[in-house]
């Protein structure tokens, strides 16, 4: 099967597409049942108004996108139509079909979903090393980050969970928003990463290999730029299979990174994914935006 077949998107709605996604979700993120949105969910997902999405070839299942609706606003005294949004749950391309625009597609295609239900806004909440999720939602599609959650996900879950961190960031994707038709649309060219560096520091630069960078053991500064950058590994899944303690150091090393940019009233507003002194790179660009709502971390 080549690239240039052609792929379709579709809603996930009979016993063997949702029993096809229950296979593709192990596929890509292994047997353990706290990785897969279970066979009832998804069942309830579909009878209920919630939005599976899946990309077919010849009736066979090459990814798939989880989408269920939420409220931006906890407040409960707000007419729930005011907060509506769209939660992004999961979004997985089959292993040998990525970077062929698989998981722009199915995004974008949720995107008019939203706009034809009037939602303004759809959220994901994803790890922080997640580089393959940022350069989608951030760099692609056009999203900003303006939260970290340090206590996201309990201690207990993240053994076992595919997230990697406790801590997650939670991404706004503003559905009509200019940036959002620049970044899917326009014709302007974003900045590369060489041009970025021109005149941004890297806060936390890595060294090693290419395929094992290793965080930096220096003291960092924030707070003094209007805009910075923090490195994080450009494939922290294969580190990870190859390196356990390494995988580790990243996860203690990136949290209090986030906790303190965001904190200090940093945003994402690019995620870079470049060649770097002769080794693949990436780099949230961190944009100031004022002072945010502090999350305090539990003991």
């Amino acid at each position: 099967m080549s690239d240039q077949q052609l792929f379709t998107i579709n809603d996930l709605a009979t016993r063997d597409d949702l029993q096809q996604l229950m296979e593709l979700q192990a596929l890509i993120f292994g047997d353990a049942p706290i990785n897969h949105v279970s066979l009832p969910t998804l069942v309830s997902y579909s009878h209920n108004g919630q939005h599976l999405l899946g990309v077919f070839s010849e009736q066979q299942l090459f990814g798939y996108l989880i989408a269920y609706f939420g409220t931006y606003n906890r407040d409960t005294r707000r007419p729930a139509m005011a907060n509506l949004k769209l939660v992004l749950e999961r979004l997985g391309v089959h292993p040998d079909y990525r970077n062929i625009g698989l998981g722009t597609e199915l995004a974008t295609q949720l995107r008019e979903i939203a706009r034809k239900q009037a939602v303004r806004v759809i959220t994901t909440a994803f790890s922080p090393l997640n580089s393959r999720m940022a350069y989608l939602l951030v760099r692609k599609l056009g999203a900003v980050i303006q939260y970290y959650h340090p206590d996201y996900y309990p201690d207990a879950m993240i053994d076992d969970f595919v997230t990697s961190t406790r801590g997650q960031l939670i991404a706004e994707w503003w559905v009509d928003h200019n940036r959002v038709e620049e970044r899917l649309f326009g014709n302007r060219k974003a900045l590369t990463l060489e041009q970025y560096l021109d005149v941004v520091p890297i806060v936390n630069p890595t060294t090693g290999k290419a395929d094992l960078p290793l965080p930096t053991d220096k003291p960092y500064e924030l707070g003094s730029e209007t805009m910075l950058l923090i490195e994080i590994p450009a494939d922290y899944e294969a580190l990870e299979q190859r390196d356990k303690e390494l995988a580790m150091a990243w996860c203690q090393h990136i949290q209090p990174v986030m906790f303190e940019a965001f904190s200090l009233g940093y945003v994402a507003t690019d995620f870079l994914h470049d060649i770097r002194d002769g080794r693949l790179r990436s780099f949230y660009l961190m944009s100031y935006d004022g002072p945010q709502i502090r999350f305090e971390a539990e003991e």
